[in-house]
């Protein structure tokens, strides 16, 4: 998949956009706005589609660096990913470096359950 792949499952008038595509094996799925109870469905349903386009062996990575509040529903979608991921032997792996995101996953304490990493990692071919 390429970029003209890309595509954006948000809409207008929810104020979470989210987007994926391929970056050599990885599966980068980025997501802006806020997540709360009445946009969890469109991060679980992005997050469904593009575990649709990973294989066993590769990551799940989840940018959340543009995400301006993460509430407990969210984490709950990112929970239920990571553990439907390990079933099929992905690797999610959440990516955020802002507060809105950190405080509340280690508030809650799920930097057990998610791997939270403050930047993408490299992409491998």
């Amino acid at each position: 998949m390429d970029q003209r792949d890309l595509r954006v499952l948000g809409c207008l008038e929810s104020s979470l956009r989210v987007s994926w595509d391929a970056r050599g094996d990885d599966v980068v799925v980025r997501v802006a706005g806020e997540i709360d109870l009445s946009t969890a469905g469109v991060l679980d349903s992005a997050l469904r589609r593009a575990m649709t386009a990973a294989v066993p062996g590769t990551r799940l990575i989840v940018d959340l660096n543009e995400v301006e509040f993460l509430g407990v529903t969210g984490l709950r979608k990112l929970r239920t990913a990571c553990e439907e991921c390990r079933r099929c032997e992905v690797v999610l792996m959440v990516v955020a470096a802002n507060e809105e995101v950190t405080h509340p996953v280690h508030a809650l304490g799920m930097e057990t359950v998610l791997e939270l990493r403050a930047q993408l990692p490299e992409s491998r071919a």
